[in-house]
Protein backbone atom coordinates (compact mmCIF):
# COMPACT_ATOMS: atom_id res chain seq x y z
CA UNK A 1 0.00 0.00 0.00
CA UNK A 2 1.35 3.40 -0.98
CA UNK A 3 2.27 5.74 1.81
CA UNK A 4 1.89 9.52 1.86
CA UNK A 5 5.39 10.10 0.51
CA UNK A 6 4.73 7.86 -2.50
CA UNK A 7 1.45 9.60 -3.22
CA UNK A 8 3.07 13.04 -2.95
CA UNK A 9 5.93 11.98 -5.18
CA UNK A 10 3.49 10.70 -7.80
CA UNK A 11 1.60 14.01 -7.74
CA UNK A 12 4.82 16.01 -8.11
CA UNK A 13 5.99 13.86 -11.02
CA UNK A 14 2.60 14.12 -12.74
CA UNK A 15 2.61 17.92 -12.39
CA UNK A 16 6.16 18.10 -13.77
CA UNK A 17 5.14 15.98 -16.76
CA UNK A 18 2.17 18.27 -17.41
CA UNK A 19 4.35 21.38 -17.24
CA UNK A 20 6.92 19.79 -19.55
CA UNK A 21 4.22 18.88 -22.06
CA UNK A 22 2.83 22.41 -21.96
CA UNK A 23 6.26 23.94 -22.48
CA UNK A 24 7.04 21.60 -25.37
CA UNK A 25 3.72 22.38 -27.01
CA UNK A 26 4.24 26.12 -26.63
CA UNK A 27 7.72 25.91 -28.13
CA UNK A 28 6.37 23.98 -31.09
CA UNK A 29 3.44 26.33 -31.47
CA UNK A 30 1.06 23.40 -31.51
CA UNK A 31 -1.45 22.36 -28.92
CA UNK A 32 -4.23 19.83 -29.07
CA UNK A 33 -7.73 19.84 -30.44
CA UNK A 34 -9.07 18.49 -27.14
CA UNK A 35 -8.65 19.35 -23.47
CA UNK A 36 -6.05 17.32 -21.60
CA UNK A 37 -8.23 17.32 -18.46
CA UNK A 38 -11.89 17.08 -19.46
CA UNK A 39 -11.52 15.70 -22.98
CA UNK A 40 -13.83 18.28 -24.57
CA UNK A 41 -12.86 19.87 -27.88
CA UNK A 42 -11.06 23.18 -27.57
CA UNK A 43 -13.12 26.03 -28.99
CA UNK A 44 -11.90 27.85 -32.10
CA UNK A 45 -11.52 30.98 -29.96
CA UNK A 46 -9.25 29.12 -27.53
CA UNK A 47 -7.17 27.65 -30.37
CA UNK A 48 -6.81 31.12 -31.92
CA UNK A 49 -5.91 32.83 -28.65
CA UNK A 50 -3.50 30.11 -27.50
CA UNK A 51 -2.50 27.74 -30.33
CA UNK A 52 -0.24 25.89 -27.90
CA UNK A 53 -3.11 25.17 -25.46
CA UNK A 54 -3.62 21.67 -24.15
CA UNK A 55 -6.57 22.59 -21.90
CA UNK A 56 -9.84 24.42 -22.39
CA UNK A 57 -10.04 27.82 -20.71
CA UNK A 58 -12.06 26.62 -17.68
CA UNK A 59 -9.72 23.67 -17.03
CA UNK A 60 -6.65 25.88 -17.50
CA UNK A 61 -8.05 28.24 -14.88
CA UNK A 62 -8.48 25.37 -12.43
CA UNK A 63 -5.00 24.06 -13.25
CA UNK A 64 -3.41 27.45 -12.61
CA UNK A 65 -5.40 27.98 -9.42
CA UNK A 66 -4.23 24.60 -8.04
CA UNK A 67 -0.63 25.56 -8.74
CA UNK A 68 -0.78 28.72 -6.66
CA UNK A 69 0.65 28.75 -3.18
CA UNK A 70 -1.18 31.05 -0.81
CA UNK A 71 0.86 32.56 1.98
Amino acid sequence: MADEVDISTDRILRAAEERTAAIRASLQGEGQDWCEDCGEDLTPERRKAAPWAIRCAPCQGVFEEKGRVWA
